[in-house]
């Protein structure tokens, strides 16, 4: 049953709660403690500044978003992460990555580091 919780959580984005804070996605992580603040952190940026609720779903389904993160930061800053994402904000995977939206700095900071 874990298994298949755990499949069905990479596959539906949900929304990070910045009240009550999750470690829903992040228990790969051997950080996962700051990885929950820095999430619930971003979380309540988006949701204080814009209201908009900030949603995340598992990196390995938004693969085209986390290449053109990786490949910004190699090609401008020549820093190469070589630890795979575990989060991608939502607005980015489904928009694209031609459209640059979203934020950026949500994949870099999901890293397992």
């Amino acid at each position: 049953m874990d298994t298949l919780w755990c499949v069905l959580e990479c596959i539906v984005p949900h929304a990070v709660d910045f009240i009550s804070v999750s470690t829903v996605g992040l228990e790969a992580s051997p950080v996962v403690g700051t990885l929950v603040g820095l999430r619930a952190n971003e979380a309540r940026y988006f949701k204080k500044g814009y209201s908009y609720v900030f949603t995340v779903e598992c990196a390995s389904i938004a693969k085209t978003i986390t290449d053109w993160v990786h490949s910004i930061l190699n090609e401008e800053r020549h820093i190469v992460i070589f630890s795979g994402p575990l989060e991608v904000p939502c607005s980015c995977s489904r928009k694209g990555a031609e459209s640059r939206s979203g934020s950026a700095r949500s994949v870099i900071y999901s890293q397992s580091f």
